[in-house]
C-alpha cells in the first residue's frame, strides 16, 4: 500500500474548498501552508483570502485561507487528476 504524502493531503483538501492553517495542521502536520501553496502555485491556481475572527482572549486576529480553482495541464499530468 502507497502512503499519501503532506502534498497530496494538502491537495485535496484546497481542492475541496477552502483550506486554512489549521485544517492544514489537523489534516497534514503541517505548520506551513503558505509554504506548501507557494510551491503548488507552478501547478495550479490557487486563490487565497484573509480571514478575520477574534481568538479566546478578544483579539482581533487574520489568517488567510486557500483554494484550488482549477488545476493546469502541467498539474493535471503530474498529480492524475
Amino acid at each position: 500500500m502507497k502512503k499519501t504524502t503532506q502534498e497530496q493531503i494538502i491537495i485535496q483538501l484546497l481542492i475541496e474548498g477552502w483550506t486554512n492553517p489549521i485544517e492544514a495542521f489537523k489534516s497534514a502536520g503541517t505548520l506551513k501552508l503558505s509554504n506548501r501553496v507557494g510551491e503548488l502555485r507552478a501547478d495550479f491556481e490557487i486563490k487565497d483570502r484573509w480571514v478575520q475572527t477574534t481568538n479566546r482572549f478578544g483579539n482581533r486576529v487574520r489568517y488567510k485561507e486557500y483554494k484550488i480553482v482549477k488545476p493546469t495541464k502541467k498539474a493535471l499530468a503530474k498529480y492524475g487528476l
